[in-house]
């Protein structure tokens, strides 16, 4: 096990209400030295937001730049409000959402003799993966192998996410792997007297 697989079965649910709470604009319950020690070192987060099994929102931090606390409640904002791919969440979807918490370990890159050598070290359902080049990057969680278990056609929907061509490639082709831990979903569920932080 892990050290986030630990703090994910330890503290998952805490993590959820911190996201929660970030994404309907309620004060956390937890005063901040209450919180796990760990919430406090830095931590890198993607928080998910889905309905009827739908991607809804999913943003997150590639690196651990600051404590996991305030990580995780930027990315549950931003999953919410700022993921270019949806419009901002609006009060009515309150109830018909669930949310998840991501913890990513640190960056891995990986040495590689061409397309074929990265593609043969992979490993499905396990390795996140972080692709850079041309002045280009984009990112896949573990998770989106449930959708591409082909590792090729893994690799080709990512670089198209960074807006590379599928069949791209080049010398100063970069990939890092990861792993993650993700906590239980749950749904997302705001009073009616909260307020959805303003976003500028």
């Amino acid at each position: 096990m892990t050290a986030a697989d630990d703090l994910v079965s330890r503290h998952g649910a805490m993590m959820n209400d911190l996201a929660r709470r970030a994404i309907c604009g309620e004060s956390s319950s937890q005063p901040s030295e209450k919180l796990p020690p760990e919430f406090g070192r830095a931590g890198a987060s993607f928080v998910t937001l889905h309905r009827a099994g739908s991607l809804r929102g999913c943003c997150g931090s590639v690196s651990a730049r600051r404590p996991l606390v305030e990580d995780i409640k930027a990315n549950a904002v931003r999953s919410a409000f700022s993921d270019p791919r949806f419009a901002p969440l609006q009060r009515l979807e309150w109830g018909t959402l669930s949310l998840t918490v991501t913890l990513l370990s640190p960056l891995e890159p990986m040495r590689f003799e061409g397309e074929a050598d990265l593609l043969s070290q992979l490993q499905p359902h396990r390795d996140g993966l972080l692709i850079e080049d041309a002045g280009r990057q984009a990112i896949f969680l573990p998770a989106v192998w449930e959708m591409l278990n082909e590792k090729e056609e893994f690799l080709a929907h990512l670089k198209a996410k960074a807006g590379l061509a599928q069949g791209h490639w080049s010398p100063a082709f970069r990939a890092s792997r990861f792993s993650t831990a993700q906590s239980a979903a749950e749904p997302l569920l705001c009073r009616a007297s909260e307020k959805m932080p303003e976003i500028a």
